[in-house]
C-alpha cells in the first residue's frame, strides 16, 4: 500500500547497522528542533545514548553474542550453547558503562589483529559519565519538577561523536558489513558535529548576553 508515493509498512525490520545509522539519522532530526523547542534535548539525550550503546554492542559482540552480556549470565549462557539440552538464560545486554569500560579494554578489544581498544581524555570520561545519568534521569523519570541545563550538551556529543568514530574507523573491529552503512555514519558525523557547533555558537552568545544584562543590572 501507497500513500503519496511511500510504501506504508505495519512491521518494523532492524538489524544492529540500521540501529547504529538510524540512531545518527535521528540525532541530526532532533538537532534541528532543539533551538526552538528546548525539551527535545530530552530526545537527543536519550538517542544520543541508544546509538552510543549500539555501536559499541556492534563492535565489541564475539561470534556467539555473548561477551556483550551481563557477566552473571554470559557463563550459563555459553554452556548453554555448548551443551544444548540447558535452558537458555534470557539475553540481557550489559550496562552501558560496563560496555563503555569493556571498548577501553586491550583483551576485550584484542578482536583482530591490528584490533585497539579506546583510550579516552578525561573529559570524553565525564561525557559518558553525564550521558548516562542524565539518559536514565529521563527513562527513569519520576514525578518532580526538574530543571536540566544542557549548555555542556554540545561537547558531550562532540566527546561521543568523536568516539563513534574511532570505533568504526580507528579501532579495525570492521563494524559494519554494508558499505553503505560505514558511508553514511562518516556523513552523518560530520553532520551532526556541524549542527552542533552551531548550537554551541548560540550557547556562547546566549551566555555573552546573559552576562551582560547581569553586568547592567549591577551598575543601577
Amino acid at each position: 500500500m501507497k500513500i503519496n508515493n511511500i510504501e506504508v509498512k505495519d512491521y518494523i525490520y532492524t538489524d544492529s547497522a540500521t540501529e547504529c545509522v538510524d540512531g545518527l539519522k535521528f540525532i541530526s532530526f532532533l538537532l534541528d528542533t532543539v533551538l526552538e523547542n528546548a525539551n527535545n534535548w530530552k530526545w537527543v539525550i536519550i538517542a544520543l545514548h541508544n546509538t552510543v550503546q549500539n555501536f559499541m554492542v556492534i563492535t565489541l559482540r564475539d561470534s556467539a553474542g555473548v561477551n556483550i552480556l551481563r557477566k552473571k549470565i554470559q557463563g550459563p549462557y555459553y554452556k548453554s550453547l555448548v551443551e544444548g539440552t540447558l535452558p537458555r538464560p534470557k539475553e540481557i545486554l550489559d550496562d552501558f558503562m560496563n560496555l563503555y569500560k569493556s571498548t577501553k579494554d586491550p583483551d576485550e578489544m584484542r578482536k583482530y589483529m591490528d584490533s585497539t581498544h579506546f583510550i579516552p581524555t578525561k573529559r570524553q570520561d565525564e561525557s559518558m559519565s553525564k550521558l548516562n545519568t542524565m539518559r536514565n534521569e529521563f527513562i527513569h523519570f519520576v514525578p518532580k519538577g526538574l530543571v536540566a541545563y544542557i549548555s555542556g550538551m554540545p561537547d558531550i556529543i562532540s566527546d561521543c561523536l568523536d568516539y563513534i568514530d574511532f570505533l568504526v574507523f580507528q579501532s579495525f573491529h570492521l563494524p559494519f558489513h554494508r558499505d553503505e552503512d560505514e558511508s553514511d555514519t562518516e556523513r552523518l558525523i560530520k553532520e551532526i558535529k556541524s549542527k552542533s557547533d552551531h548550537i554551541f555558537s548560540v550557547f556562547v552568545e546566549l551566555s555573552e548576553e546573559r552576562k551582560s544584562k547581569k553586568q547592567k543590572k549591577g551598575r543601577i
